[in-house]
């Protein structure tokens, strides 16, 4: 390594842009040819369910980042990061761009993650015995 600054392309030659946009296209095509009618009519009532489950989601996730705002000395906007569910990349990344606490969201989506990880396992078996009447292993 030189020490030297390297310069970084801010977008790819545009042969690439045009191979990226022509990959978008087949895959948009491919997806859209598998779709039935039937399936599409009923995307507005799952879209509705979607939205408010999201909705509520959100507000849980806000509630929790106030009541954790209030037992400790973190900014709002860090918290609320913190506790959002998107992927822990999309997460820092927001922070940085905000001037926010970074190794604070780092910190609470990595133990999330390894949370959920952790306790999926189990809260899948039980949901399978409780509802289903089967111990949801998939053998």
């Amino acid at each position: 390594m030189t020490g030297r600054p390297v310069a970084v392309p801010k977008l790819p030659h545009r042969a690439g842009l045009v191979m990226i946009g022509l990959a978008q296209i087949i895959v948009g095509l491919a997806l859209g040819a598998r779709f039935e009618r039937q399936r599409l009519a009923s995307i507005p009532r799952a879209m509705a369910a979607g939205l408010a489950i999201l909705a509520l989601i959100m507000a849980a996730m806000a509630a929790f980042a106030a009541l954790a705002g209030m037992l400790m000395p973190q900014d709002l906007p860090s918290l609320i990061l913190a506790f959002s569910i998107g992927g822990m990349a999309e997460m820092v990344l927001t922070a940085k761009v905000l001037h926010r606490d970074i190794a604070l969201v780092a910190a609470f989506q990595t133990l999330r993650g390894v949370t959920v990880n952790a306790v999926a396992g189990a809260v899948w078996q039980r949901l399978g015995r409780k509802f289903f009447k089967t111990d949801m292993r998939g053998d």
